[in-house]
């Protein structure tokens, strides 16, 4: 079914703006593709680019439904759930299934699009609520921002998972 085409572009529009708070490299282009109903970033389809920036697309693109409803005021259920946005901040030798960083994912992981993400996340807490899952800790002060909560599994100190056991 798609969106209209002026939809898109205002959303393109957004997920450039979110993009850029996060200080990802490069980002000169953001197009909404009617075809695929899903972003292109200088002139790349998303599912062409390494697991973390595909990673990192999604949750802009997320993030910015979010900004475009609150901004023409349409509904939203004003939550925002993120698995792994980060995923290309991981430790290779710690995360084998994923393989070696690609290309892009090495450039952005010398970045520090992961402190900007949860600062720009934080300057946006009146617009919902973002609950982010991520398996690397995130950079230090972040816990000045949010609040963090630590899963450890069943052999673990912390919590054991989202729901308590039984």
């Amino acid at each position: 079914m798609g969106i209209a085409s002026n939809i898109g572009h205002e959303l393109s529009m957004i997920v450039k703006e979110v993009l850029q708070k996060w200080e990802f490299p490069f980002v000169e282009a953001v197009r909404w593709d009617p075809v695929s109903d899903d972003i292109e970033v200088n002139g790349w389809a998303r599912k062409t680019n390494g697991k973390g920036v595909k990673a990192i697309f999604h949750s802009a693109l997320k993030v910015a439904v979010l900004i475009y409803c609150r901004r023409k005021s349409l509904p939203h259920p004003g939550f925002i759930f993120l698995d792994s946005p980060l995923v290309t901040y991981r430790k290779p030798i710690m995360y084998e299934k994923h393989g070696e960083l690609a290309a892009d994912e090495l450039a952005v992981s010398q970045t520090s699009l992961d402190r900007k993400f949860y600062e720009h996340l934080a300057s946006i807490s009146d617009l919902g609520q973002f609950i982010v899952i991520e398996n690397a800790d995130p950079p230090s002060g972040t816990e000045k921002l949010a609040r963090i909560e630590v899963f450890s599994g069943q052999n673990g100190v912390y919590r054991q998972g989202l729901f308590p056991p039984l």
